[in-house]
């Protein structure tokens, strides 16, 4: 079941002075299924928290749809979603509980639940002290636990780990994972592409606000790569060139890096035995996500 979904959704922005517009959203359409953690990526200015921003009602649309739960009656249907964005907004001087105890007042939940989400995101032994004196992976950490409070269907998270070193970065992916396995479905923009794959199932990426691709993590880097090696390198890569099946070849490490688009590894070898070029070392290669990122958006 699809739960967030967006028709050919636009905002365009006007400069008062010029008149001058800028799309900063140009069309797009996507949906995210229940259960997902979905990535939202795309390079600085892509369009991402603009997007954001609409799905929470935070920033107008100029055009397009967004349904929330099969609904166009997001009033209601935002009840059902928990979001947090890069900056914590918490008062410094107040403690981690009762920060959390004012937004479950605001909310309407009971005590109860702000201890058991502390000992969610692992903030219990320090739910007394005070917000200014929490390390930046604790204060993410209670925005996460902030987003969670009202034990929503949709968490949104926009650069969850931003900024956090190894350590913090591992409880975020933990905290996330756990949600998944709840069950919830979790959007989340990052620009930590190692870390989105190994903590999302889904992504989706955008240039210059318009989409670009989206499927899951497995298929966008499931793409048949071989890796070669040779005596001579040089023919190795000509040879290549004139090969219909390669969509593009790069060299690093050592080796070249060819993108198939048909054919079997074996299908390579018998044609590039065929011209003369015997390989010393043939494989497949997985594509990280960060290299589809990266040839999508470049």
């Amino acid at each position: 079941m699809a739960i967030i979904e967006v028709f050919n959704l636009t905002k365009v922005y006007t400069n008062p002075l010029t008149r001058k517009q800028k799309r900063a959203v140009d069309g797009i359409s996507f949906s995210v299924e229940q259960g997902q953690i979905f990535g939202f990526l795309g390079p600085n200015g892509s369009g991402k928290t603009t997007t954001i921003g609409m799905l929470l009602d935070i920033i107008n649309r100029t055009d397009g749809e967004i349904k929330l739960f099969g609904e166009t009656n997001l009033n209601a249907a935002r009840k059902r979603i928990g979001a947090t964005l890069e900056t914590p907004n918490f008062y410094p001087y107040l403690s981690g509980y009762d920060n959390l105890k004012i937004v479950a007042k605001i909310k309407g939940i009971g005590e109860e639940r702000v201890q058991e989400i502390l000992g969610i995101v692992k903030l219990s032994s320090r739910q007394k002290d005070a917000f200014k004196a929490y390390s930046l992976g604790m204060k993410q950490r209670l925005s996460l636990a902030s987003a969670m409070l009202s034990d929503p269907d949709i968490i949104i998270l926009d650069e969850p780990a931003n900024g956090l070193d190894p350590e913090g970065i591992r409880e975020i992916r933990e905290i996330i994972k756990g949600l998944g396995r709840q069950g919830k479905t979790v959007f989340l923009s990052s620009h930590l592409l190692d870390e989105v794959e190994q903590t999302c199932t889904h992504v989706a990426v955008i240039k210059d606000g318009k989409l670009v691709k989206q499927g899951s993590v497995a298929e966008l880097t499931s793409r048949n790569i071989a890796r070669l090696q040779a005596d001579d390198m040089d023919l190795l890569r000509t040879v290549l060139r004139s090969y219909g099946g390669v969509l593009s070849n790069e060299t690093r490490d050592g080796a070249v890096f060819a993108a198939l688009g048909e054919g079997t590894l074996s299908d390579l070898n018998r044609y590039l035995a065929s011209q003369g070029v015997y390989v010393s070392h043939l494989s497949e290669a997985r594509q990280s996500l960060e290299e589809v990122f990266l040839e999508l958006t470049s």
